[in-house]
């Protein structure tokens, strides 16, 4: 849902299938750079809610999320699920995050090959203005000059208070 990123960012990515050949079983694995991201969450979406589903996600690896699915029925087309990760690193970086899909089966028991696919994300340093500091006021109070030479007084404020005071 999101190609440039900041530290703090969530980034949705969502796997869609065109024709799924009625599948019925598969692993699904998605890679992305775990020092870059962490893991938020995996859900499946409309094309995989048969009513008849099961599903199980790993993402005890960092890096790493493994689904595993299983239906009595067929999923031929569809949104089938979203990852969600957040960007962990102040950092500027191109990367990408992989799906790769394996086992794949159909309701009828046949394989169906499986394939990989890749989303490319930018991950943009963020830059913080510097907040202005809160520099005291600065006064230097100088006599007239007389021929006996010059003293010098300096005063420095902060507020009402004076902080330092010179002669």
């Amino acid at each position: 849902d999101k190609k440039e990123l900041q530290k703090g960012d969530n980034v949705t990515v969502t796997y869609y299938s065109y024709t799924l050949c009625n599948m019925a079983s598969g692993n699904f694995e998605v890679t992305y750079d775990k020092s870059l991201f962490e893991f938020v969450s995996c859900e499946t979406m409309s094309g995989m809610q048969t009513g008849y589903e099961v599903y199980s996600v790993n993402s005890d690896l960092p890096g790493r999320v493994l689904m595993s699915y299983g239906s009595s029925v067929a999923v031929k087309t569809g949104n089938l699920f979203k990852v969600t990760l957040r960007a962990i690193n102040d950092t500027d970086a191109s990367t990408a995050v992989n799906m790769k899909a394996s086992s794949l089966y159909a309701q009828d028991l046949s394989d169906i090959n499986g394939r990989e696919t890749s989303v490319s994300l930018n991950i943009k340093k963020i830059y913080v203005e510097p907040e202005p500091e809160d520099y005291p006021d600065f006064k230097v109070v100088l006599p007239e000059h007389t021929d006996e030479g010059a003293t010098m007084q300096a005063e420095v404020y902060y507020g009402s208070r004076t902080l330092l005071y010179y002669h």
